[in-house]
């Protein structure tokens, strides 16, 4: 019984690749094609997001913002940098700025990628009084304040919307009063339409010994630190 059951099972095996071959022989001997169902293929370089164009203005014709008479003040002039119609293949060619304080330990760094602005922009760095700015949230304390602010070509004040977030770095180094626990240190920035402080995801980095955050608006940013309770 064994035997017969093989000997069908093996009769039909052959039978079908029998058919699937005349099939075959048939399609060719009739000089046709199987028809193929296949996604048309994509253009190269990928296609570029609608986005329009950087409006580049040369330096030269630029009216430059006033540096001011502060400590640790700085001024940068940003283009752009448009790469052109290449495909955008990460990681992008970036950049790392730092503020201008006399100890380097104290300089906070901004760092952003190409092609994350939209047009050329002066970008103002100005250390704040903390007691010229609004009082932090409830149960925190300010430990440094700084206001970053963006100007066009024409030394007018604007609001740029980056097209790709920056990272701002705050040290640690020189604040007045003890050493901080880095466990209790925040950065803000103040809303000015909620009239309030909104704590921003923070990092620590130890092997630098500063704070990290993503920055995707200009404005006033503080370190906070929270105070112990009682």
């Amino acid at each position: 019984m064994r035997r017969l059951a093989l000997g069908k099972g093996v009769m039909l095996l052959v039978a079908v690749l029998g058919a699937v071959g005349v099939g075959v022989w048939l399609s060719r001997w009739a000089g046709g094609a199987l028809p193929v169902l296949a996604q048309p293929p994509w253009p190269t370089p990928p296609p570029h997001l609608s986005v329009p164009p950087p409006l580049i203005v040369p330096a030269n014709q630029v009216k430059r913002v006033p540096l001011p008479p502060v400590e640790g003040a700085q001024v940068w002039l940003l283009q752009p940098f448009p790469r052109g119609f290449l495909p955008r293949i990460n990681p992008l060619p970036s950049t790392t700025l730092a503020s201008g304080e006399t100890d380097p330990a104290r300089r906070i760094a901004l760092w952003l990628e190409w092609e994350s602005l939209p047009a050329t922009t002066q970008l103002l760095y100005r250390p704040l009084d903390p007691a010229q700015v609004p009082p932090p949230p409830e149960g925190y304390r300010l430990r440094r304040v700084f206001a970053l602010e963006a100007f066009d070509a024409e030394g007018r004040p604007y609001v740029p919307l980056l097209r790709r977030p920056w990272v701002l770095r705050v040290p640690l180094a020189g604040l007045e009063g003890p050493p901080p626990e880095p466990a209790r240190l925040l950065l803000a920035r103040y809303r000015e339409e909620q009239g309030r402080w909104q704590l921003l995801v923070t990092t620590y980095r130890p092997s630098g010994a500063f704070l990290e955050t993503r920055l995707v608006d200009m404005g006033r940013y503080a370190l906070l630190e929270e105070t112990p309770f009682p």
